[in-house]
């Protein structure tokens, strides 16, 4: 279903790294003598972005709409699906079950998250849900002169649109509202955006955060993540990522934040 999303972008002229189809029709083969899954994509030239102008947020704006169109138009059955079930309670479950959070945390790490789970739920139900990148940062896009492409598909989820516009702008500063806002009426030349979905960023930052976490424990024994996240599975580490989740409530209570023009700050 990756490779298939990819395909259909690549048929529709959207700038992303497809891969390439063998000889007999398909994108994945397997090693005889191994195991081993394996597929062939082109190499692509250019860097992540550092900061845009106003042009360029519109340009990728009118790119995000086209993709979500085919999104739209496609039907999974495999991909996992973005929700607070499995993003909050699936992942604190396993969380606790490989014991990685300290025991002082554990119960107020755990009935936090629920809590979060059961205040998002009927948020999520009330929204679209489509086939999208998933992981849609500035580290997933690279950029060559006024060219952009899409890489990285191997996380795309079928979820609310807003989910591949807030990790573009994650921050909640002026700069950033203003180029949502530049972000989205460029998308909405190509494609109807529901403005009301907007209350889910905090949400879905919230749900980023503790998937984030299990992301790590599942390669917590890989010597590159350990490398990478020396800190993961210490009392600093969870200390600080639960007071951030408390920080939160403001911002998932009071969902209106990115709707209005107020800023809380």
């Amino acid at each position: 279903e990756e490779h298939r999303y990819l395909l259909r972008l690549a048929e529709e002229e959207i700038p992303v790294v497809a891969p390439k189809v063998f000889v007999d029709g398909k994108t994945l083969h397997t090693l005889n003598d191994a195991a081993i899954h394996y597929a062939v994509f082109p190499k692509v030239a250019g860097r992540s972005p550092q900061e845009l102008t106003i042009d360029e947020i519109e340009q990728i704006g009118r790119l995000l709409a086209r993709m979500h169109n085919v999104g739209s138009q496609l039907k999974v059955e495999h991909r996992l699906k973005l929700s607070p079930e499995l993003y909050l309670n699936q992942n604190v479950q396993f969380l606790l079950e490989q014991h990685l959070i300290p025991e002082n945390l554990r119960s107020r790490f755990a009935d936090l998250v629920h809590r979060y789970a059961a205040l998002m739920k009927p948020q999520f139900q009330a929204v679209e849900s489509l086939q999208i990148h998933g992981d849609c940062h500035f580290g997933n896009l690279l950029q060559q002169d006024s060219r952009f492409s899409w890489v990285d598909f191997d996380d795309t989820i079928v979820g609310p649109a807003v989910q591949d516009l807030w990790l573009l702008l994650p921050g909640r500063d002026a700069y950033a509202r203003q180029m949502l806002t530049h972000l989205l009426d460029a998308y909405e030349q190509m494609r109807p955006f529901p403005r009301e979905s907007l209350r889910l960023i905090e949400s879905l930052r919230t749900l980023r955060m503790v998937h984030f976490a299990a992301w790590i424990g599942h390669r917590r024994e890989d010597p590159a993540f350990q490398r990478a996240f020396p800190d993961f599975g210490s009392e600093r580490y969870w200390s600080q990522l639960y007071h951030d989740l408390v920080d939160q409530e403001e911002f998932i209570v009071d969902d209106s934040f990115w709707l209005s023009g107020q800023n809380h700050y």
